[in-house]
């Protein structure tokens, strides 16, 4: 179930809702990046991104 802001439903609702695949994966792929990049520049507060998430990334 994906329940984030004003998206509620499952993952493939959502994919079929968007309709590309690929712009959900380079969306979740940048946003992912975006974790340790914008602190980084002093943009956003730090989070923690656990290890696995790095290696899959």
């Amino acid at each position: 179930m994906i329940n984030s802001g004003t998206v509620t439903g499952t993952l493939d609702e959502y994919v079929a809702g968007i309709g590309d695949v690929d712009r959900i994966v380079n969306t979740l792929v940048g946003d992912t990046q975006r974790r340790w990049v914008y602190p980084a520049k002093g943009w956003a507060t730090e989070q923690d991104v656990p290890d696995e998430v790095h290696e899959a990334y």
